[in-house]
Protein backbone atom coordinates (compact mmCIF):
# COMPACT_ATOMS: atom_id res chain seq x y z
CA UNK A 1 0.00 0.00 0.00
CA UNK A 2 1.36 3.38 -0.98
CA UNK A 3 1.41 5.95 1.82
CA UNK A 4 0.88 8.83 -0.59
CA UNK A 5 -1.56 8.64 -3.51
CA UNK A 6 -1.21 10.79 -6.61
CA UNK A 7 -4.52 12.41 -7.52
CA UNK A 8 -3.06 15.37 -9.38
CA UNK A 9 -4.89 14.48 -12.61
CA UNK A 10 -8.39 14.49 -11.07
CA UNK A 11 -8.25 16.98 -8.21
CA UNK A 12 -9.04 16.06 -4.63
CA UNK A 13 -10.91 12.74 -4.27
CA UNK A 14 -11.80 13.50 -0.66
CA UNK A 15 -15.01 14.81 0.89
CA UNK A 16 -15.36 18.58 0.56
CA UNK A 17 -17.63 20.74 2.68
CA UNK A 18 -17.47 23.34 -0.09
CA UNK A 19 -18.93 21.11 -2.82
CA UNK A 20 -22.56 20.15 -3.30
CA UNK A 21 -23.70 17.03 -1.43
CA UNK A 22 -26.44 14.87 -2.90
CA UNK A 23 -28.37 12.75 -0.38
CA UNK A 24 -29.59 9.66 -2.23
CA UNK A 25 -31.68 6.70 -1.06
CA UNK A 26 -33.66 5.80 2.05
CA UNK A 27 -34.05 5.31 4.97
CA UNK A 28 -30.54 6.62 5.73
CA UNK A 29 -29.36 8.68 2.74
CA UNK A 30 -26.05 8.02 1.06
CA UNK A 31 -23.90 11.10 0.59
CA UNK A 32 -22.72 11.59 -2.96
CA UNK A 33 -20.10 13.91 -4.42
CA UNK A 34 -18.68 13.63 -7.91
CA UNK A 35 -15.43 11.73 -8.51
CA UNK A 36 -14.73 10.98 -4.86
CA UNK A 37 -13.22 8.06 -2.97
CA UNK A 38 -15.72 5.80 -1.18
CA UNK A 39 -15.33 3.14 1.50
CA UNK A 40 -18.26 0.74 1.13
CA UNK A 41 -19.40 -2.32 3.11
CA UNK A 42 -22.20 -4.74 2.29
CA UNK A 43 -23.07 -8.24 3.44
CA UNK A 44 -24.82 -11.50 2.66
CA UNK A 45 -28.52 -11.78 3.49
CA UNK A 46 -27.94 -14.34 6.29
CA UNK A 47 -24.74 -12.84 7.73
CA UNK A 48 -26.18 -11.70 11.08
CA UNK A 49 -28.32 -13.86 13.36
CA UNK A 50 -31.69 -12.72 14.69
CA UNK A 51 -30.37 -11.97 18.19
CA UNK A 52 -27.51 -9.82 16.91
CA UNK A 53 -29.85 -8.09 14.47
CA UNK A 54 -32.02 -7.08 17.43
CA UNK A 55 -28.96 -5.68 19.21
CA UNK A 56 -28.12 -3.60 16.15
CA UNK A 57 -31.71 -2.31 15.87
CA UNK A 58 -31.67 -1.30 19.54
CA UNK A 59 -28.36 0.52 19.02
CA UNK A 60 -29.93 2.49 16.17
CA UNK A 61 -33.07 3.34 18.15
CA UNK A 62 -31.03 4.48 21.16
CA UNK A 63 -29.01 6.81 18.98
CA UNK A 64 -32.13 8.24 17.34
CA UNK A 65 -33.77 8.86 20.73
CA UNK A 66 -30.73 10.78 21.94
CA UNK A 67 -30.40 12.65 18.64
CA UNK A 68 -33.81 13.67 17.24
CA UNK A 69 -33.92 14.39 13.52
CA UNK A 70 -33.23 16.38 11.42
CA UNK A 71 -29.55 15.59 11.85
CA UNK A 72 -26.57 17.77 11.08
CA UNK A 73 -23.77 16.39 8.87
CA UNK A 74 -21.73 15.85 12.05
CA UNK A 75 -24.52 13.77 13.61
CA UNK A 76 -24.85 11.68 10.45
CA UNK A 77 -21.10 11.02 10.56
CA UNK A 78 -21.27 9.97 14.20
CA UNK A 79 -24.21 7.68 13.48
CA UNK A 80 -22.39 6.00 10.63
CA UNK A 81 -19.28 5.55 12.75
CA UNK A 82 -21.15 3.95 15.66
CA UNK A 83 -23.40 1.69 13.59
CA UNK A 84 -20.77 0.59 11.07
CA UNK A 85 -18.30 -0.33 13.85
CA UNK A 86 -20.99 -2.45 15.53
CA UNK A 87 -21.90 -3.99 12.19
CA UNK A 88 -18.26 -4.91 11.47
CA UNK A 89 -17.93 -6.61 14.85
CA UNK A 90 -21.04 -8.70 14.19
CA UNK A 91 -19.95 -9.65 10.67
CA UNK A 92 -16.55 -10.80 11.88
CA UNK A 93 -18.28 -13.52 13.91
CA UNK A 94 -18.60 -15.40 10.62
CA UNK A 95 -22.30 -16.21 10.99
CA UNK A 96 -24.45 -17.64 8.20
CA UNK A 97 -23.82 -19.70 5.09
CA UNK A 98 -20.59 -17.81 4.32
CA UNK A 99 -20.82 -18.79 0.66
CA UNK A 100 -18.02 -16.35 -0.18
CA UNK A 101 -15.59 -18.89 1.28
CA UNK A 102 -16.10 -20.73 -2.01
CA UNK A 103 -13.47 -19.57 -4.51
CA UNK A 104 -15.84 -20.02 -7.45
CA UNK A 105 -18.48 -17.85 -5.76
CA UNK A 106 -15.90 -15.16 -5.00
CA UNK A 107 -14.81 -15.25 -8.63
CA UNK A 108 -18.39 -14.71 -9.81
CA UNK A 109 -18.72 -11.70 -7.54
CA UNK A 110 -15.37 -10.25 -8.64
CA UNK A 111 -16.30 -10.70 -12.31
CA UNK A 112 -19.40 -8.57 -11.65
CA UNK A 113 -17.38 -6.01 -9.68
CA UNK A 114 -14.75 -5.61 -12.41
CA UNK A 115 -17.38 -5.22 -15.13
CA UNK A 116 -17.68 -1.51 -14.29
CA UNK A 117 -13.97 -0.95 -13.70
CA UNK A 118 -12.83 2.21 -15.55
CA UNK A 119 -16.46 2.83 -16.62
CA UNK A 120 -18.17 3.86 -13.40
CA UNK A 121 -15.36 3.58 -10.83
CA UNK A 122 -11.77 2.55 -10.23
CA UNK A 123 -11.22 -0.26 -7.74
CA UNK A 124 -8.49 0.88 -5.36
CA UNK A 125 -8.83 -1.89 -2.79
CA UNK A 126 -11.13 -4.66 -1.62
CA UNK A 127 -11.49 -7.67 0.62
CA UNK A 128 -14.10 -10.37 0.07
CA UNK A 129 -14.74 -12.01 3.44
CA UNK A 130 -16.84 -15.17 3.97
CA UNK A 131 -20.04 -13.18 4.59
CA UNK A 132 -19.32 -9.57 3.64
CA UNK A 133 -17.33 -7.26 1.37
CA UNK A 134 -15.32 -4.06 1.94
CA UNK A 135 -14.52 -1.87 -1.07
CA UNK A 136 -12.46 1.26 -1.68
CA UNK A 137 -13.68 2.81 -4.93
CA UNK A 138 -12.88 6.01 -6.78
CA UNK A 139 -15.95 7.37 -8.56
CA UNK A 140 -15.65 8.34 -12.23
CA UNK A 141 -17.51 10.55 -14.66
CA UNK A 142 -20.03 11.92 -12.14
CA UNK A 143 -21.47 8.40 -11.67
CA UNK A 144 -23.62 7.44 -8.67
CA UNK A 145 -21.19 4.89 -7.20
CA UNK A 146 -23.70 3.44 -4.70
CA UNK A 147 -26.23 2.83 -7.48
CA UNK A 148 -23.50 1.14 -9.55
CA UNK A 149 -22.71 -1.19 -6.64
CA UNK A 150 -26.41 -2.01 -6.45
CA UNK A 151 -26.16 -3.23 -10.06
CA UNK A 152 -23.09 -5.31 -9.16
CA UNK A 153 -24.99 -6.93 -6.30
CA UNK A 154 -28.03 -7.73 -8.44
CA UNK A 155 -26.06 -9.32 -11.28
CA UNK A 156 -23.71 -11.24 -8.99
CA UNK A 157 -26.71 -12.54 -7.02
CA UNK A 158 -28.19 -13.88 -10.26
CA UNK A 159 -24.98 -15.64 -11.32
CA UNK A 160 -24.29 -17.01 -7.82
CA UNK A 161 -27.80 -18.45 -7.55
CA UNK A 162 -27.36 -20.08 -10.95
CA UNK A 163 -24.01 -21.58 -9.93
CA UNK A 164 -25.29 -22.90 -6.58
CA UNK A 165 -28.66 -23.96 -8.04
CA UNK A 166 -30.44 -21.89 -5.41
CA UNK A 167 -33.12 -19.21 -5.32
CA UNK A 168 -33.74 -16.18 -3.16
CA UNK A 169 -31.77 -13.26 -1.81
CA UNK A 170 -27.99 -13.42 -1.77
CA UNK A 171 -27.11 -9.92 -0.51
CA UNK A 172 -28.70 -7.89 2.27
CA UNK A 173 -30.37 -4.80 0.83
CA UNK A 174 -28.35 -1.59 1.07
CA UNK A 175 -24.79 -0.77 2.03
CA UNK A 176 -22.81 1.19 4.60
CA UNK A 177 -20.63 3.76 2.93
CA UNK A 178 -18.70 6.94 3.53
CA UNK A 179 -16.79 9.42 1.41
CA UNK A 180 -13.14 9.29 2.44
CA UNK A 181 -12.25 12.53 4.20
CA UNK A 182 -8.47 12.83 3.77
CA UNK A 183 -5.21 11.09 2.87
CA UNK A 184 -4.96 9.91 6.48
CA UNK A 185 -8.48 8.48 6.31
CA UNK A 186 -7.61 6.73 3.04
CA UNK A 187 -4.64 5.00 4.69
CA UNK A 188 -6.84 3.93 7.62
CA UNK A 189 -9.35 2.40 5.16
CA UNK A 190 -6.59 0.51 3.35
CA UNK A 191 -5.19 -0.79 6.62
CA UNK A 192 -8.65 -1.89 7.74
CA UNK A 193 -9.13 -3.87 4.52
CA UNK A 194 -5.73 -5.52 4.91
CA UNK A 195 -6.27 -6.44 8.55
CA UNK A 196 -9.87 -7.65 8.30
CA UNK A 197 -8.94 -11.28 7.47
CA UNK A 198 -6.60 -11.70 10.46
CA UNK A 199 -9.00 -14.01 12.34
CA UNK A 200 -9.65 -16.28 9.37
CA UNK A 201 -7.82 -19.33 8.12
CA UNK A 202 -5.90 -19.14 4.85
CA UNK A 203 -7.89 -19.33 1.65
CA UNK A 204 -11.27 -18.09 2.93
CA UNK A 205 -11.02 -14.50 1.71
CA UNK A 206 -9.73 -12.45 -1.21
CA UNK A 207 -7.63 -9.27 -1.09
CA UNK A 208 -7.00 -7.04 -4.07
CA UNK A 209 -6.48 -3.60 -5.51
CA UNK A 210 -3.41 -1.47 -6.25
CA UNK A 211 -3.35 0.04 -2.75
CA UNK A 212 -3.58 -3.26 -0.89
CA UNK A 213 -0.73 -5.53 0.21
CA UNK A 214 -1.51 -9.20 -0.39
Amino acid sequence: MSDIADFSSIGSPFFSQYEDIEAWGNPLPHWLQDNKLYFITFRLEDSICKEDQEILIKKKKDFELKNPKPWSPQTYSEYRKIISSKMDALLDKGYGSCILKNQAVRDLFLKSLYFYEDKKYSIMGFVVMPNHVHLLLLGKNQINVIKAIGSVKRFSAYTINQFLNTRGKVWKKGSYDTIVRSEEHRIVCCQYIERNPKYLSKGTYELGGPWIHK
